[in-house]
């Protein structure tokens, strides 16, 4: 078995993730400006909407269904 074998072609992985509405004018209109924002932790976007920079929290925070332990259930 090669490594190509289990490879997938290209596009066949998780579908891009939607830029996030503008927090300002809730515009979808939004690009990505820097991977990177004031802390590693965010990323830049920018609205053409109303022309604002704004940052975005790269990885959300679990939700209380993800956090619950299988002793709870």
């Amino acid at each position: 078995m090669t490594g190509r074998e289990g490879a997938r072609p290209a596009g066949s992985g998780a579908p891009a993730p939607q830029p996030p509405a503008c927090p300002f004018c809730g515009s979808n209109e939004t690009e990505l400006m820097s991977l990177f924002g004031s802390s590693a932790l965010t990323s830049q976007y920018y609205c053409r909407g109303c022309r604002s920079a704004f940052e975005q929290v790269k990885w959300g925070t679990p939700t209380p269904a993800a956090t619950k332990s299988k002793r709870d259930s």
